[in-house]
């Protein structure tokens, strides 16, 4: 298989495809594939290591190879897609909410969406998300005097902006 040229806007798509393609039924019963990671789940190490046999013979059926240095084999627990994912089941990743602890207050719109969007992609950990940042949501509409005006109720240690979402957040 040729490398891509991930600058191509499409590759990122095609090649998901592809590795859905690859990975055919097995996709979502004994694995999960997100561009070139793939994560293989089982109930004991037998069926681990048939699942593992399996993922890797279609993946060289379809000429693709794998990196040592970049696969983490046999694991009880492991960090997938800013989750960590065990027999416990998934969880969010201690470093991502070290990183929400100490973000930085936003100053601007921009900075409120990257926060929203960071903690968006946790909210299925947050009991009540939508209701907790309804009110950073509400700061980032299409009018920028409006918006300047009230960023200031983002900063409030008390109010229900930015800190109000990280303490739920880590909780």
């Amino acid at each position: 298989m040729q490398p891509y040229a991930f600058g191509l806007t499409n590759a990122p798509a095609t090649f998901q495809r592809l590795m859905e393609h690859c990975v055919g039924d097995m996709n979502y019963k004994k694995c999960l594939v997100y561009l070139d990671d793939v994560i293989i789940f089982s109930q004991t190490f037998e069926e681990h290591l048939e699942r593992l046999s399996a993922v890797l013979k279609r993946l060289t059926d379809f000429g693709l190879k794998l990196k040592p240095s970049k696969c983490n084999l046999l694991q009880n627990s492991v960090t997938y897609l800013g989750h960590v994912v065990s027999e416990h089941g998934v969880e969010t990743d201690p470093e991502k909410i070290q990183a929400v602890k100490s973000w930085p207050v936003p100053q601007n719109v921009k900075q409120l969406r990257s926060f929203l969007g960071f903690t968006g992609y946790y909210r299925r950990f947050v009991e009540g998300y939508a209701n907790i940042a309804a009110p950073l949501h509400g700061l980032t509409g299409n009018r920028p005097k409006q918006q300047r005006k009230r960023m200031h109720t983002a900063k409030e240690p008390n109010g229900n902006g930015v800190w109000n979402t990280k303490k739920h957040l880590r909780n």
